[in-house]
């Protein structure tokens, strides 16, 4: 949603989903976390960096000053439902439990 309030890009959130939920989950819990390769660290760090830019544009072009704000904005975007029946249609068994509270 970020990159689409700040330049109309929308970069789908498969590879990142997968990151946060298999490596964290096994790293928290305390089992081997799956492979990771150099590029695919390297293309994370580069996707949260451009994220953070993203936020502080949208905040800053937006006047907001709380993270309230921000959250607000990108819930109340009207694309939002529609990228949420995306991401089901492409792949529900992964993104159901996710994105369902979203739906409201």
């Amino acid at each position: 949603m970020l990159g689409l309030l700040t330049s109309g890009h929308f970069a789908h959130p498969s590879k990142t989903y997968w990151l946060y939920d298999e490596v964290r989950s096994k790293a928290v819990h305390g089992d081997e976390p799956p492979e990771v390769s150099e590029r695919e660290v390297n293309s994370l760090a580069w996707d949260v960096r451009v994220a953070l830019n993203e936020y502080l544009h949208l905040a800053r072009a937006e006047g907001f000053t709380r993270r309230k704000h921000v959250r607000d904005a990108l819930d109340g975007d009207e694309r939002r439902a529609e990228i949420i029946a995306a991401l089901l249609d492409d792949d529900p068994t992964n993104w159901r439990s996710y994105v369902e509270f979203l739906k409201d």
